[in-house]
Order: structure tokens, then C-alpha cells, then sequence
């Protein structure tokens, strides 16, 4: 359905909307595919915790602005949890998804490392319990990287760049910086290769994919019911998208876009290593200001 109401979208915008809000990547151009994985967007076209998170987050800063009562805003979350699982599908992936956005929005929300650690342990241990072979999947291990990182570091992080960049910014940089630190030394196991520009691109395309993902789910829920409101809701979702493919393209094309990297095991520990040093080097320039 979503497919075909993004249909009338330029090219890179019909392929996009549906890919972002529910992982459908059968309309993405090969070459903006390509684009986004040199740039290191290429996780924005799956079903994940962020798609959970966006929309989760959104329902509870609207009914917080309408001092909806704390159990309301929890109820209408698990309501808004489960439609979404039923618009998607129930698949193992998605699943997986929903759990790691819950502990995502649970972590940045609550403030609490402990409360979002605990919450991820009990995730991890569901979701392996619920379906065994997600021990060994690299996308389950990457899924919980991410959200590790989020829960660990985000906040940390933001505390530390505001000390030389406005809260606003740092707030959007610690995000999908925490993620990658934590995730880089698998994803070269994946690909002996590094996305060189792939922090500024995500932070960047930062804010665009909220109203790509919320307009578009709209769209996706509406279209049986009010053909009207999905197609507004497309037309929405479709100039970020479209925006999005240009960043990809104009990042994917800069020099040095993507470096030949160490395989296996060596090029895992030179990746944690820089991550380690990465992590040094933000803590470092937080503590020199503040001092």
C-alpha cells in the first residue's frame, strides 16, 4: 500500500519513504543503494529500533504536551507498539526491532543507565529466548551494539560535547556517534572497509528521517480507511526523502568516501581501538573546555 502511494514520488523519494518506514527497499535505485551504503546510511532502509523509537517518542512528547497522565502516555505507546508490529508484519526482524526501540526510548527518556541497561538485558534475553538462531546473527549483534551504545554513552557524550557545541547539537551528534563507536569493530568484520564520512552523514540526515518515518506510517495506517490523508501524508514524507537521497549521493561522492580496511580479527581490534580513541578524544575535548 505504501508502495503505491509513494509511487508518483520522483524516483528517489518513492524508493525511499517505503524503505524507511518499513524496510521495503524493492523500488530503491541500485546506484542511491549503493550511495547510501558508501555513506554509511545504508541501516536507515531496515526495520529497527530507531523506526520504534521515532514513533514511540513522538506519541509521548504530543500527549506529554497535553499533560496526558504518565500511565495513559504508557498505555497508548504499548497500543501505538502493537499496530505498528501488525502494519509491518510480525516478523522475526521486526520484532527485534520493536525491542531494541523500546529500550532505546527507555534509556534516553528515564535519564538512567542502569534502568536502560537492565531493560536491554531483558530484551537481549526474550528476544534469544523467542527465537534461538538471533545468537549468531550479525544484525541481531549490531541491533544490540547500537542500543548498548545509546543507552551507555548518549547522554555521557552530550554532556561533554555541549562543553564546545550548542546542546541541540551535541544532543544530535552523541546519538548516532554512540552507536557507531560500539558498532564499528563488527561492521568491518562485515565489509573490510571504512565509511569515512558516514558520522557527518548520519548527523546530518539527522532530521529528516523522524518526518519521513512518522508521515509515512500515517500514510501506511490511513490508506485503507482515508485515501485523502494518505496521500498527504506521502506528499510529507516525500521532500526529506527526497533531500535524504541528495546527502547520500553528495557523501558518497566525496573523496576518500570509503577506505580499504584490515579483515577479521585484526581489523576488529584496530576498529575498537580507534573507537576507544575516538571516545578519548570527545571525553578530552569536553574536560579542556570545562577546565
Amino acid at each position: 500500500m505504501l508502495r503505491t502511494n509513494a509511487a508518483w514520488l520522483p524516483a528517489n523519494a518513492a524508493g525511499l519513504v517505503p524503505a524507511l518506514a518499513v524496510g521495503d527497499r524493492s523500488r530503491l535505485d541500485p546506484e542511491l543503494e549503493g550511495s547510501l551504503r558508501v555513506a554509511g546510511l545504508t541501516h536507515l532502509t531496515a526495520v529497527s529500533g530507531a523506526n520504534f523509537a521515532i514513533l514511540l517518542g513522538t506519541v509521548v512528547l504530543g500527549l506529554r504536551a497535553l499533560r496526558v497522565p504518565r500511565k495513559v502516555v504508557h498505555a497508548v505507546c504499548g497500543a501505538v507498539l502493537v499496530c505498528f508490529v501488525w502494519i509491518v508484519g510480525p516478523e522475526p526482524s521486526v520484532l527485534r526491532a520493536g525491542a531494541m526501540g523500546v529500550v532505546s526510548l527507555v534509556a534516553l527518556a528515564s535519564g538512567r543507565t542502569g534502568a536502560g541497561a537492565a531493560a536491554l538485558s531483558a530484551a537481549v534475553i526474550a528476544v534469544v529466548l523467542t527465537d534461538p538462531a538471533l545468537s549468531v546473527s550479525f544484525g541481531f549483534a549490531l541491533s544490540v551494539l547500537a542500543t548498548l551504545g545509546i543507552t551507555l554513552l548518549a547522554r555521557p557524550l552530550a554532556a561533554r560535547l555541549s562543553a564546545r557545541l550548542p546542546p541541540w547539537l551535541a544532543a544530535a551528534l552523541s546519538v548516532p556517534l554512540s552507536a557507531q563507536l560500539l558498532c564499528g569493530p563488527v561492521l568491518v568484520l562485515l565489509g573490510p572497509s571504512f565509511q569515512t564520512w558516514s558520522l557527518a552523514a548520519n548527523l546530518v540526515v539527522a532530521p529528516l528521517v523522524p518526518p519521513i518515518t512518522v508521515a509515512a506510517t500515517l500514510a501506511l495506517a490511513a490508506g485503507p480507511l482515508c485515501p485523502p490523508l494518505a496521500w498527504a501524508a506521502t506528499a510529507i514524507a516525500g521532500l526529506p526523502a527526497e533531500l535524504l537521497a541528495g546527502a547520500a549521493q553528495a557523501f558518497a561522492n566525496l573523496p576518500g568516501a570509503r577506505l580499504p580496511w584490515a579483515e577479521g580479527p585484526v581489523g576488529a581490534v584496530a576498529m575498537a581501538l580507534g573507537s576507544a580513541a575516538t571516545t578519548a578524544l570527545v571525553w578530552g575535548l569536553g574536560h579542556r573546555r570545562r577546565t
